[in-house]
């Protein structure tokens, strides 16, 4: 047997034992009146002792709530944690994924805590958006209404204001003569005259060369009794320009006597229509008397002078310009015949249809 170390244990003999240990109950003013026992064979050793409630212990220290941080980029690892930090950080946390420890800050150094488990997933939110534009320079919006499990977000965008485009009105536009304010109803009508010939487009009260309807009416022809061969003129009425050139369709009806002064037997007396001069101007409609003494007017633009006139969209015939103002003239006419004259215009009409017609 070698010598052992000096200071060091060494095995001498086992044995068996059994150890009672005895206490006594003891409500602290009276000592020595508690008891254990302990009962010990080989390394098995039981410990019996009253199980009492103790007294409330003294609080611990409140458990830090801890603000978690999320900037994962800037902090990947536990080594990259910030070490600039004072006691206005304390609370800051980190967890790093894979681990089950939190790198709390308490103001002066870091202390690692467990975390909690982790929990079930919580509910996925059904958004829904809505976007409108609105005009530059209102700033941007985001409003949020619905619930927590459905919200529903509505964007306001505020876009950057683009260059200057075109005239949003056309009485701004370059190509429009504003010299005079429109008028209600009016339309725009493209004029080539104005511009020096190159045209601009303005306010005009004709809409798309539509027609325009006149009536005369009785009183605006005159009485008429006399002794004449040819003609005689019992109406003259002003027409207003208009701002398209036109011809006119006439129709209408009166009644006239004529009497033969050499037989004193009445004859028929017809009519003519004529627009600018009465005797000269040019003949737009006829009307031939019947032995009723009753006469019709309808269209007629030829004479026995000139039997081949007629008027078409383009040949200018009886066409009066744009702008321009005429008149419309009636004479009861008997060619050859010396005779009486009578008119009354009681019941007297005349209709006056002004078509467009040329460029």
């Amino acid at each position: 047997m070698s010598m052992p170390v000096a200071g060091a244990p060494f095995h001498i003999k086992d044995w068996l034992n059994t150890m009672h240990i005895f206490g006594v109950f003891s409500d602290e003013d009276t000592p020595g009146v508690s008891t254990a026992t302990f009962e010990g064979i080989d390394d098995d050793l039981v410990v019996t002792v009253p199980v009492m409630k103790g007294d409330k212990g003294d609080d611990g220290m409140p458990s830090p709530v801890v603000v978690l941080q999320r900037d994962y980029t800037a902090v990947p690892t536990p080594a990259d944690l910030p070490q600039t930090l004072t006691e206005a950080d304390a609370g800051k946390a980190w967890w790093f994924p894979g681990t089950a420890e939190a790198y709390v800050w308490f103001g002066d150094r870091y202390l690692t805590r467990p975390l909690g488990a982790e929990g079930r997933p919580g509910p996925v939110p059904q958004l829904s958006f809505s976007i409108e534009r609105k005009a530059p320079g209102t700033g941007t919006t985001i409003t949020q209404t619905g619930s927590a499990a459905a919200p529903h977000l509505h964007i306001a965008v505020d876009p950057p204001a683009g260059p200057q485009g075109p005239a949003s009105a056309i009485s701004l536009a370059s190509d429009y003569n504003d010299a005079l304010p429109p008028d209600n109803g009016q339309v725009l009508t493209w004029n080539q005259a104005l511009n020096s010939g190159n045209g601009l487009w303005e306010p005009s009260d004709f809409a798309s060369m539509h027609p325009m309807f006149f009536s005369i009416p009785e009183n605006a022809f005159t009485n008429m009794s006399s002794i004449i061969s040819g003609r005689m003129t019992i109406l003259s009425f002003a027409m207003p320009a208009l701002d398209y050139a036109w011809v006119p369709h006439i129709t209408g009806h009166f009644k006239a006597i004529g009497i033969d002064l050499n037989i004193l037997d009445p004859f028929k007396i017809g009519a003519e229509v004529r627009i600018g001069d009465p005797m000269n101007g040019t003949l737009v409609a006829r009307g031939v008397g019947n032995i009723a003494q009753e006469c019709t007017v309808t269209p007629h633009f030829s004479s026995p002078g000139d039997p081949g006139v007629s008027v078409s969209p383009d040949n200018g015939v009886a066409q009066i310009a744009a702008g321009v103002a005429t008149t419309i003239n009636v004479n009861l006419v008997n060619d050859g015949l010396i005779g009486l004259y009578s008119f009354n215009r009681q019941n007297a009409q005349l209709a006056v249809l002004c078509i467009p017609q040329g460029a």
